[in-house]
This record gives structure tokens, sequence and C-alpha cells, in this order.
């Protein structure tokens, strides 16, 4: 093989190479593969954050949940036992009358 033949060679692979990288980075920003809601949707966020609502979250207090039930609820205090069931004032019962505050079995 000469040695023309050999530049010509490699100056046609490099040409070839070449284009093919430039059809392909021109292939790539004509063609999108996002839809038009995608496109709407990715908005960039907004860098700027609340300092001060930051500042404040830190300094909340923490909670922290019992996660053990007591052995006997008797022993728990009193000021950390909790009523579900409602509780009835007697005052009100009392001015009402027994059969007046009653109607068909609901209270008014």
């Amino acid at each position: 093989m000469k040695k023309n033949d050999f530049m010509f060679l490699l100056i046609a692979i490099f040409v070839l190479v070449f284009a093919w990288i430039i059809f392909n980075i021109y292939h790539m920003t004509v063609s999108s593969t996002m839809s038009e809601s995608q496109v709407v949707q990715i908005i960039p966020i907004n860098p700027d954050f609340d300092t001060s609502t930051i500042e404040k979250l830190k300094k909340r207090s923490k909670v922290i949940p019992i996660l053990e039930a007591p052995s006997n609820p008797l022993e728990t205090p009193i000021s950390k036992q909790v009523s579900i069931f409602p509780t009835i004032n007697p005052s009100l019962l009392a001015t009402q009358g027994a059969n007046q505050g009653t109607e068909g079995g609901t209270l008014k």
C-alpha cells in the first residue's frame, strides 16, 4: 500500500467520524424526547430560602413520644391520664329536667 493511499484512507475516516459527531450533536439539539407538558413542569426552583423560618424551625421544642404503655394504668399520674369518654355536666341536667333533654334517644 502506498503512502498516498494510506493518507487518503486516514483522511476519509477522519472526515467520516467528524461528520458523524457533528450530525449527532445537531440531531440531539433539534429533536427532543420530552413532551410539552414535561417541559412546562420542569421549572427551576427558587434558590432563595426564608432563613428566618428555618431558624424558627431549628428553635422548636422537640417532642419525644412515649413508646411504652404503663404496666398498671392506675399508676399513671392523673395529669397524664386522658379520658376518651364525654362527660356530662350535671348543672345542665338539673335545668333541663329528666325527660326534656332527649328526643328519640338523642341529646339536644
